[in-house]
């Protein structure tokens, strides 16, 4: 058993902090709330991962084309998302969680970056793994880490490109009440049905105003 959990060498506050600041613990205390500043992640992956996948958006939003046609995918990345996220051949959906090569692929035949792109079946998808191969990753010294550019070249000369500065979802470009909604969408609608999906959103967006959370959404849960 430690006898200082927080404040020995090992402790929490030295786990999380370099250097430990327990001030930051009651600094402002009652009058500050951080939660307010917590960026909600866009995507069902490594947060490295989010710029070269909302570039990758981006292109598919902005510009019709066949994956199959594609000649090569171009990413542009931060030096720390190519040291933890490098990832050519993932084997299981762990590794694809943080694969710039998975998403960029998997967005870019899919058309989307959800929790679909997240399964097994789109790790495995023979499409996607062959676009794998052709995904291209380098370092960007002027871009932060929320940052990314991704091009795509097509086997007829195309190139469609796309720069985030920052992403989506980071804390600078934090996501839209619509964006969150729809979000919270795309995760309950197989699960409770499109109708008591939306349901439960408008009662989300209400829940600051009630007295008790637990009954807030009857038939919703609990």
């Amino acid at each position: 058993c430690q006898e200082e959990p927080l404040t020995s060498v090992n402790g929490l506050l030295s786990a999380v902090g370099n250097p430990a600041n327990p001030e930051a613990l009651v600094d402002r205390l009652g009058e500050h709330w951080e939660c307010m500043n917590v960026a909600i992640k866009p995507f069902p992956n490594g947060c490295v991962v989010h710029a070269a996948t909302d570039a990758c958006v981006g292109i598919v939003r902005e510009h019709p084309f066949a994956a199959e046609d594609i000649e090569r995918v171009e990413l542009q990345v931060h030096p720390l998302a190519v040291s933890l996220a490098d990832r050519k051949m993932p084997k299981d959906t762990y590794e694809a969680q943080i694969s710039l090569q998975h998403w960029a692929a998997a967005v870019l035949q899919h058309r989307s970056a959800g929790l679909a792109e997240a399964t097994e079946a789109s790790v495995h998808d023979p499409a996607i793994v062959a676009l794998r191969e052709r995904v291209v990753v380098n370092i960007a010294d002027d871009l932060q880490a929320d940052e990314a550019r991704a091009a795509v070249v097509m086997r007829d000369g195309r190139r469609f490109a796309a720069e985030v500065r920052p992403h989506v979802g980071s804390a600078g470009r934090p996501l839209s009440d619509e964006q969150l909604t729809a979000k919270f969408l795309a995760q309950t609608e197989d699960m409770l049905g499109s109708e008591r999906a939306k349901e439960l959103a408008a009662i989300c967006w209400k829940l600051g105003q009630v007295s008790d959370v637990g009954r807030a959404a009857p038939g919703c849960w609990g």
